[in-house]
């Protein structure tokens, strides 16, 4: 009688330690993911500065046009950085996709590059017109739309019609 109640105190606690390990590596899972979204979203911020600090000739063009776009004299003015905007070290620019309806918007998706597992998340730029009507567009704001789970990637920017 007593070794079976001894058995069942054995087993009880083995139950609560695994819950509790269980539980530990929950929590640490949701920090590093936590940990994750802030790098991102500190990217997308560094990121969004660089195009309105140094760039805002192609927040109106997408980002497969950027070197395109930026050799023009005419579209990015004297003050064109010889460099296209970067993101953060070990963060990888997946597509930045203009969309010059009224209001003009942007979405931008970034992805971690220092990781096992894929962690991408898009944002939404909301632009608005230069100071002038000659002036470049300038970023208003800058929204986070969530994480994209896997290798599922936004539709590429439409195209402009010949």
């Amino acid at each position: 009688m007593a070794s079976t109640g001894a058995m069942l105190l054995l087993l009880s606690s083995l139950s609560l330690q695994a819950m509790a390990l269980q539980e530990r590596a929950f929590l640490a899972g949701r920090q590093r993911q936590r940990g994750w979204d802030d790098q991102l979203m500190s990217a997308a911020q560094g990121f969004t500065g660089q195009l309105q600090r140094h760039h805002r000739c192609l927040l109106g063009v997408p980002a497969e046009q950027w070197a395109a776009a930026q050799s023009e004299p005419s579209a990015c003015g004297s003050d064109g950085a010889a460099t296209l905007p970067i993101p953060a070290a070990g963060v990888r620019l997946v597509a930045y996709c203009p969309e010059l309806s009224e209001p003009p918007r942007a979405a931008l998706v970034l992805e971690l590059t220092e990781v096992a597992q894929s962690q991408r998340a898009a944002y939404q730029l909301a632009l608005a017109a230069g100071e002038t009507a000659l002036a470049p567009l300038r970023v208003a704001g800058l929204q986070e739309r969530g994480r994209l789970r896997g290798v599922t990637l936004p539709a590429p920017c439409p195209q402009e019609a010949p």
